[in-house]
């Protein structure tokens, strides 16, 4: 049992279930204009591409997270040399595998300095540090790297940027939802480092209140119906919303990321039925 919890904090920690979300979403959106994407050529390697690229945004957040994480989720606080060095080589590899099936390599550029400045000061400075940018980065690099996968490199034939941004639009808001609600457990680590997010300056309370209003206002403009799964989606996240506390377990808040995974998993068999 002990090693199926070891297992389980490894994954929580470096963000494997999340990655995995990332890696179902792309599916899911290829599937819901009636693509197989495993059909295409270089799909794999394109797919361990930005799998790469998003895993090394969140392993390097870890090694620069070190001094918050060891307040507010000390068991998952990490910074040693192989985690530094393991995102480089997350960071890395993209662009090999890209260069390796002559693909263009410039969106790759652009994503890899745009999600690294998530993290890694430059000029001393970091996006998070900055109270609008800190949620909004990450959740624009999920979007980002969604949409210029899909545009790019897995259906380029089908779909444009532009068009792939709208068609992915939601994920910036779902993702900056689950943001924010993880920023409600790191609200000591991100006063005491100075970062500025909307828990640690305005409170739990109108936090829960400001996702509440955006969950129910996205779900307006979605049009989903009641019975939709995304519909059902929303519930959950309202629901985590309304009742989680700053002083909750880490469970709760890596709950949202399988949860999500369950949604995500039920629209695709779905879809395959």
């Amino acid at each position: 049992m002990n090693k199926w919890f070891k297992t389980l904090n490894s994954i929580n920690t470096y963000r494997v279930h999340v990655v995995f979300l990332f890696l179902l979403i792309v599916c899911l959106y290829s599937l819901n204009i009636d693509i197989n994407i495993f059909q295409k050529e270089n799909t794999i390697l394109i797919l361990i591409s930005f799998v790469s690229l998003l895993a090394g945004l969140y392993v390097g957040n870890k090694y620069f997270d070190y001094l918050e994480d060891t307040i507010s989720q000390e068991k998952e606080a990490r910074k040693s040399s192989k985690v530094l060095f393991f995102t480089v080589v997350l960071h890395t590899l993209p662009f090999a595998l890209i260069w390796w099936v002559n693909l263009p390599v410039l969106p790759i550029v652009y994503l890899t300095f745009f999600t690294f400045f998530y993290s890694v000061p430059i000029f001393g400075y970091r996006a998070k540090s900055f109270l609008p940018l800190k949620n909004l980065h990450a959740s624009i690099s999920w979007w980002l790297i969604i949409s210029v996968s899909l545009a790019f490199y897995i259906i380029p034939d089908e779909i444009n940027l532009l068009p792939a941004m709208m068609y992915t639009l939601h994920v910036f808001f779902i993702v900056y939802i689950i943001e924010l609600l993880w920023d409600i457990r790191d609200i000591k680590g991100d006063k005491l480092s100075g970062n500025k997010t909307f828990p640690s300056i305005y409170g739990v309370c109108k936090s829960k209140l400001f996702l509440s209003a955006g969950i129910i206002i996205i779900w307006f403009l979605s049009g989903a119906l009641i019975l939709d799964i995304f519909f059902f989606n929303l519930v959950f996240l309202l629901l985590v919303t309304i009742f989680v506390r700053e002083d909750f377990p880490a469970y709760y808040f890596h709950g949202v990321i399988y949860g999500e995974i369950v949604f995500i998993s039920t629209q695709i068999i779905l879809l395959l039925w």
